[in-house]
Formats: structure tokens, sequence, C-alpha cells
């Protein structure tokens, strides 16, 4: 299939535009829809005024007047963003020799590759990897990170440790990480999530809100699980369903980048080897913000900007926008480590 050319020197994509091209990937990726509740209109701080659940509040009716009784219990965490960006350039020279380069203009200003496939193509993958990136640092960024691919905010796993309003939310179950995962003992650490939830987790488990987030070879793990399991006419509670596993009917989500990033040290900042990581929660819990849908953005944010810079002969990519992570509720979140 032709790329037809749709870039200009320089290219400035619109708000509306830009949200289309970089963010509807995320809710489309099925791999990720659902997983997380996004707030577009954050360009500095909200308040995550979330609802718990009302009980007892039936009282024998007073002849006159009223008496209020029990109360409505407002989450006051709050979701705080920072500017995040990306900044990228290519050279005419590194793409000689290779298979682009019976693509590549002729001519005195050949340099500038503004208007050809080949941006066009690099701006698809710049895409795809601010996509890939935002997930993997909204859970596993730290402020305090070495590196500054990780830097910019914590992530979920780094609040639910340090946790706004209720006390840190240290892991509820060992799951055995320095050590190769056993025969089903995947199964075994959702069974002990689940049956560890808080009253709060298990009505929206009833509902069927809730959903596991697990490293790959949890995964792989309960995959072997359901092949023996048929072949021995075992149910245990573990079942495939067009293509996705579900235990207790609560659906398992493979998180393939998890356990390179918790063993590369970017989720602790030390190396942990063999890690099997397990989250029970709720996705309307965890909490993105952006400023992509904002009335008062500035109108530099949310821009994507190619241009060729005639001085160092390269094509340039700028992208700028508010991003940022928070939870709701602790009591919604259970975690083995």
């Amino acid at each position: 299939m032709e790329l037809t050319s749709a870039l200009s020197t320089p290219l400035s994509l619109s708000v509306a535009e830009t949200r289309e091209l970089f963010f509807s990937p995320i809710a489309k990726n099925p791999s990720l829809q659902g997983l997380i509740r996004q707030y577009n209109r954050v360009t500095r701080r909200q308040k995550l005024y979330e609802l718990q659940a009302i009980k007892e509040i039936l009282q024998k009716a007073p002849s006159c007047g009223m008496q209020p009784k029990g109360k409505m219990n407002l989450s006051d965490n709050c979701l705080e963003v920072t500017e995040i960006g990306a900044y990228l350039e290519i050279c005419f020279d590194e793409l000689k020799c290779t298979i682009f380069e019976k693509d590549l203009p002729e001519g005195y200003n050949r340099a500038d590759l503004t208007g050809t496939q080949i941006v066009k193509l690099m701006a698809m993958e710049i895409n795809d990897a601010i996509v890939r990136h935002r997930v993997d640092a909204a859970f596993f960024a730290r402020t305090a990170s070495p590196s500054d691919s990780y830097n910019f905010w914590d992530g979920y796993f780094k609040l639910f440790n340090t946790a706004q309003g209720g006390g840190s939310i240290k892991p509820s179950l060992n799951a055995g990480s320095g050590s190769a995962l056993v025969p089903n003992q995947g199964l075994v650490i959702l069974n002990d999530l689940w049956f560890r939830a808080s009253d709060e987790l298990k009505m929206f488990i009833a509902q069927g809100l809730a959903k596991f987030m697990v490293t790959g070879d949890i995964y792989t793990n309960l995959q072997q699980t359901l092949i023996m399991g048929n072949l021995l006419n075992t149910p245990q509670g573990l079942t495939q369903v067009n293509g996705k596993i579900y235990f207790m009917n609560v659906e398992v989500v493979p998180m393939w980048t998890w356990k390179q990033l918790i063993e590369n040290g970017t989720a602790t900042g030390a190396p942990i080897v063999d890690a099997h990581w397990a989250l029970l929660t709720v996705p309307l819990n965890l909490a993105w913000g952006d400023d992509t849908q904002a009335a008062n953005v500035e109108a530099d944010s949310n821009k994507m900007v190619i241009w060729y810079d005639i001085n160092t002969e390269k094509v340039k990519f700028r992208f700028r926008q508010m991003g940022g992570v928070n939870f709701a509720f602790g009591k919604l979140i259970e975690l083995a480590q």
C-alpha cells in the first residue's frame, strides 16, 4: 500500500488532529482498552473526587425536620500533570544504503526530506513509540529515576507505595519473584489475590468491572495450566473465551513489557531477577490526565511540529504535551510482587 505524502514544511498539526494521531491508538489498542481512565482536560491538576460506597443511611422518618444520617465519602487524591515531550531528528546521510535509499530525493536540496514518504513513515513510528512509552511510564515512572526516560512523574507502582489519602499500599502477596515460576503458580497467585480483595473491590468484581494485570510469564504460566487442565478435565476457575483468559470471571490482561522494566531496575531502582508481578484493580481506579481536550491549551501544546533545519541538514520532530497519573482508592488495589 502506497503512503501518500501529506506533510508540508514545516508541518503543524492542530490539537484535534494530534489527539486523533497520537492518543486514539491507546483507546483502540485491544491490549490497553479499558485499563486506564482518561481525563483529557487537565492543564495543571484535578481532584479525583470519586464517591465511595454509601452505607446504612435509612432511618425512621422524624415527625418534622430532618436529621442527616451517614455520610458521602469522597476520595481526595490529586492528579497532577507535567509537561512531557519527544524530540528526534534524522539526517539524509543516515538513510543511504538502507531500504529507503530508492525513495530519497535528488538534486541540490535533496537533504530536505519533508514531504516524503520516509518522513510520513517516521511520524507514524514516533506515534507508536509515544503510545507505548506513555503506558509504560504510567505504571513505572519515578521522579527519582536516574533515567530521563522515566523521571517525569511518579507512576502507579511508585504511588502505591507512597499512597496519598489512606496509607501506602504494600504488596499483599509474595509472588515468588527471584525464582522461576513452577507449574500452576500463576493460578495460585490469582487465587490468593482474588480471596484477599477488600469487600469494596469484591463488589466491583461481582459487577464484572475488575481486571487482573500480570507480567508476561504469569500469563504464559496460566496458558500452560489451561492446556493441562483441559487435558485432565479438571476445571480450576480458569477459563479461556475468544482468546482471553479469565479467572473467576475476571479478565486477565498480559502486560508484556512489565517484566523487562522490572528486571532492568526501572520499576524499583534495582534489578529484580525472575520478577512476577500481578495487579487486581478496577480500571476506573487508575487515572491518566492530559490536556488534549482542554479549552485553554497554549498554542504550542498538543502539537507535533516537523521541519527541515538547513544549517544541520536534518529533519527534526518535536512534540509536547501535559501528562500525569494517579489513582483514586487504595481499597480497590491488590498487588502481588
